[in-house]
């Protein structure tokens, strides 16, 4: 299933035509930009750098403001940071094979506006870390853009659409009832933050809707 997905995503992403980068095939088909964060999360994990780049309330007020950006990429132990990095791997690769400037997009917006809503609707978390979303951003574009797209297989749009689905009840059972669904959160030592899912999706979703909206002509 996931040579399916890879193919019918990349013929997807190559329609989106407003923000193609030239490059060759080559290097479009290497997600070297992927793999670069993925060695990121690694690297701060065995170093033992997350206290040093995890969101933290009363650093950022100090204007320690790298920590917007470097706690995505920080861990609550290993359980944690498998999970997140499993589904990056998998959707981050996919995605950046599509269209590099793209995937840029769908990582940049919330890797900057997560740790803004976080910081402004949950006052009551102090500390932050996690790729989870920048997955839903991930998981949101990929699922709108294959849905959207009438030349893939209905089964695969199917799935899309599934998983889409499964992404908003995810959210919102982490919403309502406090606990995660696939890591330990009470193990890892860390309370959920859905709201970091909310916004990743989100925005995940509205780059999907610009992109084919620039690549549809204009009557």
């Amino acid at each position: 299933m996931s040579a399916s997905l890879t193919h019918s995503s990349s013929r997807a992403g190559e329609r989106l035509n407003a923000s193609a980068l030239p490059s060759s095939e080559g290097a479009r088909s290497w997600p070297w930009i992927s793999l670069l964060l993925t060695g990121v999360v690694l690297a701060i994990a065995l170093l033992g750098l997350e206290e040093a780049t995890e969101f933290r309330r009363s650093a950022t007020r100090e204007g320690e403001l790298w920590r917007l950006l470097t706690s995505h990429f920080s861990h609550f132990g290993w359980n944690h940071l498998v999970w997140d990095l499993a589904v990056f791997g998998v959707l981050g690769a996919v995605v950046e094979r599509t269209n590099r400037r793209t995937f840029l997009h769908v990582l940049l917006w919330p890797a900057i506006l997560i740790p803004l809503a976080v910081g402004l609707g949950e006052p009551s978390i102090t500390h932050y870390r996690g790729l989870s979303g920048l997955d839903s951003a991930l998981a949101a574009f990929l699922g709108m853009t294959l849905v959207a797209d009438r030349t893939v297989s209905p089964t695969l749009r199917t799935i899309a659409f599934l998983s889409l689905g499964g992404l908003a009840v995810k959210i919102l059972v982490e919403w309502t009832s406090g606990s995660t669904i696939f890591v330990d959160h009470v193990a890892a030592g860390f309370h959920p933050v859905p709201i970091a899912h909310l916004v990743g999706g989100a925005v995940g979703a509205g780059v999907a809707v610009v992109a084919w909206s620039q690549r549809r002509p204009s009557a």
